[in-house]
């Protein structure tokens, strides 16, 4: 939770940014050219879908228990809130007619 501060006080957190463009970042040849190598050579990305998926979930998660202002409880195998209703609207959507997901 923010609160004020008077303007001689230091922030009380640390910002930092990463340029994705530099080929230093994620690996050697850079993250894109990582990516390139993998689809040809089968060999796994240095953030592959079994990490990043996992870790995007989590992400979305906090952002349901931010939206639904309380802590939520996640059940993986079904893929749905068990404690809120008003986190679990925010899991899926109904899709306007005409669009589906098969």
């Amino acid at each position: 939770m923010l609160s004020p501060r008077s303007e001689d006080a230091k922030p009380n957190f640390l910002v930092i940014a990463i340029d994705d463009l530099n080929d230093y970042v994620g690996c050697l040849d850079g993250h894109h050219q990582d990516w390139f190598n993998a689809c040809k050579g089968g060999t796994p990305t240095i953030c592959n879908f079994e990490y990043s998926g996992l870790l995007t979930e989590a992400n979305h998660l906090g952002n349901l228990a931010y939206r639904a202002g309380k802590k939520i409880h996640w059940d993986t195998k079904e893929m749905r809130v068990t404690n809120s209703r008003k986190a679990e609207q925010y899991v899926k959507r109904e899709y306007r007619k005409g669009w589906k997901l098969s």
